[in-house]
């Protein structure tokens, strides 16, 4: 095991040079695109074009849907219409709308006429789940996005020195990457998120499995959600955060109000008087952020399923 930092990185299988045998393709690189931290929270954009027009937008592997705001919309004259989907922030702000991007370029990937949905949350957001027939790697030390083609042999993509390695299983559900994870020993499902500076557990969840809830030893109060101040975020001296022989040691995990259904629609269920609509809009269990996150080197095989994590290197481009 070797430690880094907080963090202690237990093996998962090791790199050999099997990895590169004859019969494999090699990996062959589309685009490389530079990171830039928006701040100190980790958190970082990534340029894209829009008809022409380059905008940083904010790297969200949470984000579902490339969003862009209504700001940008307007200065780019995007045709705007209703939405087939409806969006909503952490804090409860909806979204019914979509704008239309004739051309839109990442690196050297295009797409034309691309629906972009108006960004509850006021920014530009791209999701790499959004293009799955893609691998992304996320080099936070080298502060560099590289997008390669999946077509590779299965499980031989680390061509970076690494001392330790975790091959994690992802599922996609409704455009989020999930993983197990373990939070002092109990297990949930948690999603990847590098749009989100800090990991967090719902507060139904926390009070559920750990019995934890306003007014309990060690809860301390850290701010709120949005402009509601009865939405009260707080903070746990959790112990560890794992998943699949990675241990982060003493967490900052916050605890979030469930308020992200507030303004769905809020009538029962059919056939029921206890489910209401809202209740299928909601937080995710456990989301692992960029404090996380950015003490990592990831690589996302979205056509295995899997999700590489080395400790942070500065590797070149392969």
């Amino acid at each position: 095991m070797r430690s880094t930092g907080f963090l202690a990185l237990a093996f998962a299988c090791a790199v050999s040079n099997a990895a590169w045998a004859a019969d494999c393709k090699p990996l062959n690189i589309v685009s490389i695109l530079d990171m830039t931290p928006i701040d100190r929270s980790g958190v970082v954009t990534i340029p894209i074009s829009l008809n022409g027009t380059q905008k940083d937008f904010l790297l969200d592997t949470g984000g579902v849907y490339p969003q862009v705001t209504s700001k940008v919309a307007e200065e780019l004259k995007l045709p705007q219409h209703r939405s087939n989907v409806e969006f909503y922030s952490a804090d409860g702000s909806l979204s019914r709308t979509a704008a239309l991007v004739h051309d839109f370029t990442m690196g050297k990937l295009r797409a034309s006429d691309m629906d972009l949905q108006i960004s509850p949350g006021g920014e530009e957001i791209m999701s790499p789940v959004a293009f799955p027939s893609y691998d992304f790697e996320m080099n936070f030390a080298a502060r560099k996005l590289n997008i390669l083609s999946s077509d590779h042999c299965e499980g031989k993509v680390i061509y970076w020195q690494s001392q330790a390695l975790a091959v994690v299983p992802i599922k996609i559900r409704d455009f989020h990457v999930e993983v197990p994870v373990k939070l002092d020993g109990k297990d949930f499902t948690a999603i990847i998120d590098t749009g989100s500076s800090r990991s967090t557990i719902r507060q139904d969840v926390a009070r559920s499995a750990f019995d934890l809830a306003p007014g309990s030893p060690d809860m301390v109060p850290d701010g709120h959600l949005g402009n509601d101040e009865q939405a009260v975020v707080y903070t746990y001296p959790f112990r560890t955060l794992s998943f699949e022989g990675v241990t982060i040691s003493n967490p900052k995990v916050r605890i979030l109000p469930n308020i992200m259904g507030r303004n769905a629609d809020q009538s029962h269920k059919m056939n029921t008087l206890i489910g209401r609509n809202s209740d299928d809009i909601a937080l995710p269990e456990v989301i692992v952020g960029m404090d996380v996150l950015t003490k990592l080197h990831l690589y996302f095989a979205f056509k295995e399923h899997k999700l590489y994590l080395t400790e942070a290197s500065a590797a070149p481009a392969p």
